[in-house]
């Protein structure tokens, strides 16, 4: 069998959690050799595999590139710019710069998933931005009121624990207590059961 697409995203992914970047690279110059073009997704593998290694800049390079390709094949999808954002807050990027990111992506009619969510709401509640955070949740929450920015999608993203534990780690950060007691009981009134990194911000923020 011949090697394609499919193979060559897996060796390179293969590349990545061994946190050989080098290796992934290689192995996508001998991918033109026998004449296949990488794909986006090959390409966000490849960042990924950077921001895996530590190589947090090469990855946002690999993004810029990608956002400025002639081909409209190749511009960053949502995975893409999950990858980027995780670069970002690896480097210690601003909060505010993270959400214009977010807000660039929006602009530009990709549909957040729950990773990118994630991602902004936990740069957002470190940063202790958190109006800004219960923003994003309500964007999330309600993604077909008509004064939502959000691009149409027939996919529904609901916050999760993950969501709701974020949340509550930057309320009693600042001490907070009230609002911290609010999100524990608004997610438990919405079946979400608290895990042990949920009961584990609470004990550690004593």
């Amino acid at each position: 069998l011949s090697p394609d697409l499919v193979s060559y995203n897996a060796l390179v992914t293969l590349h990545g959690n061994l946190r050989d970047p080098e290796s992934a690279v290689r192995s996508m110059n001998e991918m033109r050799l026998i004449g296949i073009d990488p794909d986006i997704r090959i390409w966000t593998t490849l960042m990924n595999a950077y921001v895996e290694a530590g190589v947090w800049e090469r990855a946002i390079e690999i993004y810029q590139y990608l956002d400025t390709h002639d081909d409209i094949l190749m511009r960053p999808d949502i995975a893409a710019v999950n990858t980027l954002l995780k670069a970002n807050i690896l480097v210690a990027t601003p909060a505010q710069s993270i959400l214009a990111i977010f807000r660039q992506t929006i602009a530009k009619g990709l549909r957040p998933n729950v990773q990118t969510y994630t991602l902004v709401m936990q740069s957002l509640c470190s940063a202790g931005l958190m109006e800004l955070a219960e923003d994003l949740f309500t964007m999330m929450d309600h993604p077909n009121d008509q004064a939502s920015p959000l691009p149409a999608s027939t996919t529904v993203v609901q916050p999760d624990g993950f969501i709701f534990s974020i949340l509550l780690q930057g309320y009693l950060h600042l001490g907070d207590t009230r609002r911290a007691r609010a999100c524990l009981l608004e997610m438990k009134a919405r079946g979400i059961q608290p895990s042990s990194i949920t009961y584990g911000i609470i004990v550690g923020s004593y």
